[in-house]
């Protein structure tokens, strides 16, 4: 489930008043004929009423100079052309995972959501139609992100979900690179703090697994939308549910920003060497100036000086034996 605080990233689907948001589409699965319906209806209209609102929130609270809204849902990736469309001067940066665990997610989510207007159990989830039915419209919405990257790829920043579980920060900073943005100063730090404030118990701690509602990895992975969306995406299994992310453990990642950069951008075909090259293209202007980068590794990122932690490593390698 996503909480939803004043102080979190929060989902624009709050602002569809259709009934086609989070909450709409979390009791899909209890009304198959409205599951349906919202799978066949023009969503632009939807999404023209929700930048009326944008704008309505801008005119009164605008950006700093030189900011920008970042909007997070996956509510809308089913429809993002249309979507598109709407907000021609918008990009996306796409956030791939292994399909099976999405699908899980998908199912418990469901099931949670739909609990609170059942009269008696099993919920929805407990029927295999309406398992099936929510794959199919995973397999739509993958099918989907597929078609629109190689449709405009310039809009398009893909990041893999074990990139952004290993490092945050870095993949963050990808995102912003590859769409040639400045990054906030304040990045890193925001971050951080974030994860700290989760992993102190602002939130309850995500569960290490998921019930897997019937179905099996190697079956999931074998599916032909399954199988060409993770080969176009070069995305990789996730053996185990990856539950919270490394960033902020105390990892000195200074020797693997050049590789984890390209990494983030390998792709299929056409989109994949003009996202390599965007990406290498963009690696000089990641530099700090006057700041060269760690000896020996190559990298022109912020060397190991900016990490405490890794200044605290090195200076105890030097103290001389008791």
């Amino acid at each position: 489930m996503h909480w939803v605080n004043a102080d979190d990233p929060e989902e624009n689907t709050w602002g569809f008043i259709s009934g086609t948001g989070l909450l709409g589409r979390g009791i899909a699965s209890l009304m198959l004929n409205w599951n349906h319906c919202l799978g066949e209806i023009d969503h632009r209209p939807i999404f023209r009423e929700f930048r009326k609102l944008l704008q309505l929130l801008i005119w009164k609270c605008p950006p700093p100079t030189g900011g920008h809204l970042v909007l997070k849902c996956p509510m809308t990736a089913v429809n993002i052309q249309a979507f598109a469309e709407v907000f021609p001067e918008a990009n996306f940066a796409l956030v791939h995972r292994d399909p099976f665990r999405v699908l899980l997610s998908s199912c418990t989510i469901s099931e949670g959501i739909s609990e609170i207007f059942l009269a008696e159990q099993p919920g929805p989830m407990r029927d295999e139609e309406r398992v099936q039915e929510l794959f199919e419209w995973v397999k739509t919405t993958l099918a989907a992100l597929m078609e629109f990257a190689k449709k405009e790829p310039e809009r398009v920043s893909s990041i893999r979900y074990s990139d952004l579980m290993d490092d945050a920060v870095l993949a963050t900073r990808a995102v912003y690179g590859s769409f040639g943005i400045d990054a906030p100063d304040d990045l890193e730090n925001n971050i951080l703090r974030y994860l700290e404030r989760q992993r102190e118990g602002a939130r309850i701690s995500p569960p290490k697994s998921y019930e897997t509602f019937g179905f099996d990895h190697d079956a999931v992975w074998s599916d032909p939308v399954v199988a060409e969306y993770c080969e176009f995406f070069n995305v990789p299994r996730e053996q185990s549910r990856m539950a919270d992310t490394k960033t902020g453990g105390g990892l000195n990642r200074s020797t693997q920003h050049l590789r984890f950069y390209l990494r983030t951008h390998e792709c299929s075909g056409d989109l994949g060497r003009n996202a390599r090259a965007a990406a290498s293209a963009r690696l000089s202007t990641l530099r700090r100036p006057g700041i060269r980068g760690r000896p020996g590794t190559g990298s022109p990122f912020t060397p190991w000086r900016r990490y405490p932690f890794a200044r605290r490593r090195r200076r105890s390698r030097r103290r001389p034996p008791p």
